[in-house]
């Protein structure tokens, strides 16, 4: 019987850490900066002005589903751009959780943004080569100074 109950607790512990592996993101090595540039619908720069994090969701019983399961909107004051019709202002969403490969971006930062979509739905995550700019040298080294956002 012990053994028996050892070895449930044991099942049930492995598959617990095999469903967080699997929840886990898991990226390929970005492309080359050029690469990149070419498949992303938008590249730019920019400082982080405002972020609006999802609303925690209502759940049933003592476990409520976290805000990691939604959208950050990100709000960046952009600087230059090297792909894209942008204006001063744009607005991107990436996943709330690092574990859906959400990009962790933080107020008053600046970064350099590598973005998939339309022009009013634009994304990033952690598998592009989005960075904090002061992180970039690669990329602006290759891409050049881009265009001045005025």
């Amino acid at each position: 019987m012990i053994t028996r109950i050892a070895a449930f607790a044991l099942a049930g512990s492995l598959a617990f850490l095999a469903s967080r592996d699997l929840a886990a993101c898991s990226c390929a090595p970005p492309p080359p900066p050029k690469e990149a540039l070419g498949k992303a619908s938008a590249v730019f720069s920019g400082k982080v002005v405002r972020m609006e994090k999802p609303k925690p969701r209502q759940g049933a019983g003592p476990i409520r589903p976290t805000q990691a399961f939604g959208k950050v909107k990100v709000v960046i004051q952009v600087s230059r751009v090297w792909k894209g019709d942008l204006g001063k202002e744009v607005t991107l969403t990436t996943n709330a959780s690092s574990a859906a490969c959400g990009y962790g971006f933080r107020p008053d930062e600046v970064y350099l943004i590598y973005c998939h979509g339309e022009k009013h739905a634009l994304s990033t995550n952690l598998c592009t080569r989005t960075k904090p700019l002061a992180d970039a040298g690669e990329d602006l080294t290759e891409l050049g100074v881009g265009q001045e956002v005025e």
